[in-house]
């Protein structure tokens, strides 16, 4: 199993909790994130103005592969990951400010094939850059503060098709990929994530 663990760019500390990926690929551990990014938004390595960092709070992401095949890709294994958050009490966000928010545990499907493995490494910077959930009542219960997804569609089953979260759906790696992209998570010119 993988786990996202990487050195900061600025102090070069191995990071063993969450780590926030810059749109420019800079990754930054949580007191250098809060020192440069809250103030200026620029990157400190390479300058790049403008840089969008959610406000979520600190969670984990692991993924890991398995040889099952999801409907409509019966030629490959299965990217799975999982979104981990904790409860908590919310003081980064200023509408939520002091405000007490359920955990969540949340797993995602992809084919593990090269369009799949792009998308997991989009998702992983998305979530790096903490842009994929957000903090808000629940559309399904109604419950205030609770972690959703915040526009990034995930496919939570492995099977049912669109209506269900799950596959088969032809058309939503290229749709994740748009949504990602309107975010500004676009793989870097390397692909080195």
């Amino acid at each position: 199993m993988n786990t996202n663990v990487t050195k900061c760019t600025m102090c070069m500390n191995l990071q063993k909790d969450p780590v926030y990926l810059s749109k420019c690929g800079h990754y930054f551990c949580k007191s250098c994130t809060k020192l440069f990014f809250e103030k200026t938004m620029i990157c400190p390595t390479c300058r790049r103005e403008n840089l969008l960092l959610g406000k979520l709070p600190v969670g984990y992401t692991t993924w890991r592969t398995e040889y099952n095949s999801l409907p409509g890709y019966e030629e490959c294994g299965t990217i799975v990951i999982t979104f981990n958050f904790k409860e908590g009490i919310q003081g980064m966000v200023e509408s939520f400010l002091w405000e007490p928010f359920c955990g969540l545990l949340c797993t995602s499907y992809l084919p593990n094939n090269p369009a799949g493995q792009e998308v997991c490494k989009l998702l992983r910077s998305a979530f790096d850059a903490r842009l994929m959930f957000t903090i808000e009542e629940s559309p399904a219960t109604g419950d205030e503060y609770n972690i959703i997804c915040s526009g990034i569609e995930l496919k939570t089953n492995r099977s049912g098709g669109p209506t269900n979260c799950g596959y088969p759906d032809p058309s939503y790696l290229d749709r994740v990929k748009c949504q990602l992209a309107e975010k500004g998570i676009t793989l870097p010119d390397d692909d080195s994530l």
